[in-house]
């Protein structure tokens, strides 16, 4: 499977991308969905509101496309987990 996928880098994850999501959960450390919500929970991941289709779109690191999830908020919207 992750073959098919082909390395982080080449999906438009590579070193700027990690520097951006850093600087990203730096300035907004809680979950978005979770503060919406009424919980303060930590954000771990960088999720990209709008999808990347092309790695070499320079939308890939555009900040305002970036929302501060918790794993648990990141892994329901992309259905790896029920919500409660």
């Amino acid at each position: 499977r992750r073959a098919l996928r082909g390395s982080a880098a080449s999906r438009g994850y590579g070193r700027l991308w990690r520097r951006l999501r850093s600087a990203v959960l730096a300035a907004r450390p809680l979950c978005a969905r979770c503060l919406a919500a009424g919980r303060l929970t930590p954000a771990e991941v960088g999720h990209h509101v709008a999808p990347i289709v092309d790695p070499r779109d320079p939308s890939v690191l555009d900040s305002g496309n970036i929302e501060p999830l918790c794993r648990a908020c990141h892994e329901r919207h992309h259905g790896r987990l029920r919500s409660d």
